[in-house]
């Protein structure tokens, strides 16, 4: 409260010396007003020129989903061992894995003691410390680099430090965020909700993939190929100027297929 207190003495400050300042300069109104209008067409423009990157970039995720519906085997990725019935749809070859992590630990404690006289000018100390090491609220971070393979069985990511490996017969819900540029798994087999963020926007984005693949372990290869050509009509109308959903966030919640 002190710091907030401070921020809004210094705020009053200066405008109590703004206002001096124009009233002893009447002619820097004009330059006020001035730098007013300007901000506000540049701000215009910038809002412009986002609008129309967004949508070149919608215009570019739809094309490459349309791509994906026509053929959901993918043609290459990395050797590994398939599971019978196991399919590879794409393999992401940028993306970050995500965890819920601590970022450190704080101690929290007090001293205790006392002290007497040995001699005229020396005195002795004792003391006795109580106290606590606290780890800090775990938030979801960055972890690892690397690439993810997704199957019409599971997501499998490998990276430089770590691996993980989520099965879709072991889901219990996954979420995913605007435009499909991160997704977070729970498994009955992980103690912690982790997932995948995007780290290369040119590249189909993670959610997206997900959602594909979990259509395709849910209800099969027909039903992944639909889903895939709706998904990328609702991205190329966003493109187009249609409504945009893309700060919402979707939920699977999981079952057997």
């Amino acid at each position: 409260m002190q710091g907030v207190g401070c921020a809004l003495l210094i705020l009053v400050v200066l405008a109590v010396l703004a206002f001096q300042w124009v009233v002893q300069n009447p002619m820097s109104l004009i330059f006020i007003a001035l730098g007013i209008v300007i901000a506000v067409y540049a701000y215009r423009d910038y809002k412009s020129d986002k609008k129309a990157k967004d949508r070149e970039g919608h215009s570019k995720h739809a094309s490459r989903v349309e791509r994906l519906s026509q053929n959901l085997r993918a043609g290459w990725y990395p050797p590994m061992a398939l599971k019978p019935g196991e399919v590879v749809i794409y393999h992401l070859a940028q993306v970050d894995l995500n965890e819920f992590r601590s970022n450190g630990s704080t101690y929290t404690g007090t001293t205790n003691g006392f002290s007497f006289r040995v001699t005229k000018n020396v005195r002795y100390n004792t003391s006795v410390s109580q106290g606590s090491i606290n780890n800090k609220p775990e938030v979801l971070q960055v972890v690892d680099s690397g690439s993810a393979t997704f199957t019409n069985q599971r997501v499998i990511f490998t990276g430089e430090k770590y691996s993980r490996e989520w099965n879709f017969s072991k889901l219990l819900n996954a979420e995913s965020g605007p435009n499909g540029s991160w997704v977070r798994f729970a498994v009955s087999n992980q103690q912690k909700v982790s997932g995948l963020r995007v780290s290369n926007y040119n590249d189909i984005l993670p959610g997206m993939l997900a959602a594909i693949a979990y259509e395709w372990f849910e209800k099969g290869e027909p039903a992944a190929r639909q889903f895939a050509t709706d998904t990328a009509s609702r991205i190329r109308a966003v493109a187009a100027g249609g409504p945009d959903d893309s700060g919402a966030t979707s939920s699977i919640q999981g079952g057997s297929n």
